[in-house]
């Protein structure tokens, strides 16, 4: 495991000047949504502006469409896709549509806490219940890590323009969800670090430092999809047909 991880992380940092280049627009573009949005938006929508709001759809389309041009990058480095298409953003609403409906599923799991601790301490201020709920929602963190190890490998074939991905991502990912699920801890690490980093810097320098953190992780999210890909879906296929 340790090797694969190690692998990981140098294939990406060899690659870093591509990946650049193929995506370096989009990533302009997420940078400044996250100022826009800045650093209360993702935390509690009820508080935030319009624009801040604004700020932080523009900032997950950018870094979704950033993401598409990472794969397109390590599938044919030689045309690297950039601008908007109608495979680009099939790409996109695909990965939101998983991603909200990952999110509905886990405060559908996680809603009936809340209520009861709500039920349970009623002098509870909301900052507090909020707090409360927010600490509950990390517990649904490991389950939809491990949903999106099922479907990792929908962004690479999306990639590609091919069909039925999440059905097909869900069947060649099964009795392969414990490995991918800590392969995905290794690949969120610089996120988590550039999260962290950002906290105590200006608002300007700290979405700079964030995003470098987010893109990385990206990157080498990516890089494990095309990994798994090759392994599950064209060597399997091989495999299978002979």
């Amino acid at each position: 495991m340790m090797d694969t991880v190690k692998s990981l992380y140098l294939r990406v940092w060899q690659q870093q000047g591509l990946l650049l280049r193929a995506s370096w627009m989009w990533l302009l573009v997420a940078y400044v949504g996250q100022v826009l949005a800045g650093p209360s938006a993702a935390a509690d929508l009820s508080v935030v502006s319009p624009l801040q709001i604004i700020g932080l759809l523009l900032h997950v389309f950018a870094v979704l469409a950033a993401w598409y041009c990472a794969h397109r990058a390590m599938i044919d480095s030689s045309q690297p896709e950039w601008k908007p298409g109608t495979r680009q953003l099939r790409f996109v609403g695909t990965q939101v549509v998983n991603v909200l409906a990952l999110a509905l599923l886990a405060s559908v799991l996680l809603t009936p806490l809340v209520v009861w601790l709500s039920l349970r301490m009623p002098d509870l201020q909301r900052e507090e219940i909020m707090r409360h709920a927010n600490t509950i929602n990390w517990l649904a963190f490991p389950f939809i890590l491990w949903l999106f190890g099922r479907l990792l490998l929908v962004a690479p074939m999306m990639a590609r323009g091919e069909k039925t991905a999440s059905r097909r991502s869900w069947r060649l990912t099964k009795g392969h969800g414990g490995r991918l699920f800590a392969l995905q801890l290794a690949a969120l690490l610089p996120c988590v670090a550039g999260g962290a980093a950002s906290l105590p810097l200006p608002p300007v320098v700290g979405a700079a430092v964030n995003l470098a953190g987010i893109v990385y992780s990206l990157w080498l999210y990516t890089q494990l999809g095309e990994d798994e890909y090759k392994r599950l879906a064209i060597a399997g296929s091989y495999a299978s047909s002979r």
